[in-house]
């Protein structure tokens, strides 16, 4: 893969680092002149040595998974300074919040420029200015608060802590600032979190799709940091349990948190099992339950989810702004696809009332005719077992998360769903009751999206003890009618 940077090896009095970049333009930052002789007190352990010189010297953009306690933000910071003073421009240090990319940043850089005279701090702006005019600028990536970078033409950034970084500071703000100057670059860091933001931009350093040709992914888990003696790593393995261990020490992305309701490996499984093992209709004893999730506001979505028994057969979303009368048509479009393939109906429709939902509900009870019972759910009302749960959603959510950690569970293989499925946490109440994770948390951290896959999955589950009757002979030639058992009757 060709990268769009020049650089080459310097060697200082303070350090040896890899790192000089030399754009080929000059743009009124004189981007073009010779590198400068100061580099930062700093020496890389080997595996940023390694880092620096195939990865870092040959991609603009890159990726660095790493452990606990690797080195990566010392790596960062100085590679940041290194690189603006050798080539003014504007540089920027990202963490999730402003005082927390201060916290991380600020003493780093303060230490290594200490004896270096004409820098200037401007504490209210979080700047640094150094001799060379460079600056190194400290922002926010959290959702709505990077607003600080927009317009900038920035020479290069690092983004610390990227698993909790908003995709669209990195997209529709860095990215666009890093395009005005040739030869920019840009470092994403952090320590799996689960599918995290951080998880989808590895994923470009791993693909093989030429429009990703300019980024580069590298792994660094606590034997490869090499900084640590073992008693240390043995004693932070003591205190942590070990699904945490598995994505803060080795860097394993298919760990969900301790407290996530429904484990992502789980669900990982679930959703493999799919892909050419089930034939739509091929259990005639099992019902058939459509869960409805209806728009609210901003980036929510109609969805629509089909569930037969231990198989996710269908799904379908939506985003554009329809009425009740067009999401009512195109579930029946959706509904009528499976009715024309299985020869008989669906057995039951569940929709979300709390909000907007009871507007649909009223519609489809005018148009939706023959056997299929219409069920409204809210889950923000008690639950049915009001000794284990806080409210319905909860219930439901236990049910649907009991349901996916059965060997015979058939999701569809579907990344958004995956990680709406595996969100939420929970914690329990001083009446020993399961709370579930509010849903404006859940989108905090999912910057601004919401769970409405999964919701209208969970509502699958609210049909209560709905069974499909199908009348045939036992195995001595006896009449009987077979129907689901179900283990979610109760709910």
């Amino acid at each position: 893969m060709a990268a769009t940077s020049s650089w080459a090896s310097h060697e200082g009095t303070r350090g040896t680092m890899s790192l000089e970049h030399a754009p080929s333009h000059d743009d009124g930052h004189n981007v073009g002149g010779e590198p400068s002789q100061l580099v930062t007190p700093f020496t890389p352990l080997p595996w940023q040595q390694d880092w620096l010189t195939n990865k870092f010297a040959l991609f603009p953009r890159n990726v660095i998974v790493a452990a606990r306690r690797s080195g990566k933000s010392t790596l960062l910071v100085n590679t940041l300074l290194s690189c603006a003073l050798r080539v003014p421009g504007i540089y920027g240090f990202g963490s999730p919040f402003l005082q927390q990319s201060k916290d991380i940043a600020e003493p780093m850089l303060r230490a290594a420029v200490a004896d270096i005279p004409g820098c200037q701090w401007r504490e209210q702006e979080s700047r640094l200015i150094l001799p060379n005019q460079s600056e190194i600028i400290c922002f926010a990536t959290a959702r709505n608060q990077a607003q600080r970078a927009r317009g900038m033409e920035m020479t290069g950034c690092v983004i610390d802590e990227s698993a909790h970084a908003d995709p669209e500071t990195i997209d529709g703000i860095l990215m666009p600032a890093l395009a005005s100057v040739e030869g920019s670059w840009l470092v994403l860091s952090g320590t799996p979190r689960g599918l995290d933001v951080l998880y989808d931009y590895a994923q470009r350093g791993w693909s093989n799709d030429p429009k990703y040709a300019s980024w580069a992914t590298t792994v660094v888990d606590v034997d490869q940091a090499g900084n640590l003696s073992a008693e240390a790593i043995a004693e932070m393995r003591a205190s942590m349990s070990d699904s945490r261990v598995r994505r803060e020490l080795y860097c394993d992305f298919s760990v969900s948190e301790d407290t996530a309701l429904i484990d992502l490996a789980d669900a990982t499984e679930a959703a493999k099992r799919q892909a050419g093992f089930y034939s739509i209709g091929a259990s005639k004893t099992q019902a058939k339950i459509v869960g409805v999730d209806c728009a609210r506001e901003g980036k929510d979505r109609n969805v629509f989810m089909l569930r037969q028994g231990d198989v996710l057969v269908d799904m379908m979303s939506f985003s554009e702004a329809v009425n009740f009368h067009q999401v009512a048509g195109r579930l029946e479009m959706f509904m009528r696809k499976h009715i024309e393939t299985w020869h008989d109906g669906i057995d039951a429709i569940v929709v979300d009332v709390a909000g907007m939902g009871g507007g649909l509900l009223d519609i489809l009870s005018s148009r939706i005719k023959g056997p299929t019972e219409l069920i409204g759910i809210n889950g923000g009302k008690n639950a049915i077992d009001t000794d284990r749960f806080y409210n319905r959603r909860a219930e439901l959510y236990q049910a649907m998360a009991d349901w996916v950690r059965q060997p015979t569970c058939r999701l569809i293989d579907d990344q958004d769903l995956i990680r709406e499925l595996t969100a939420p946490t929970f914690t329990h109440n001083v009446k020993g009751q399961m709370v579930l994770e509010r849903k404006d948390q859940i989108a905090k951290r999912l910057h601004g999206r919401s769970t409405d896959l999964a919701d209208a999955l969970s509502y699958t589950f609210g049909a209560g003890d709905i069974q499909k009757q199908v009348h045939g002979r036992d195995d001595l030639g006896n009449t009987q009618t077979i129907h689901e058992y179900d283990p979610y009757g109760a709910f």
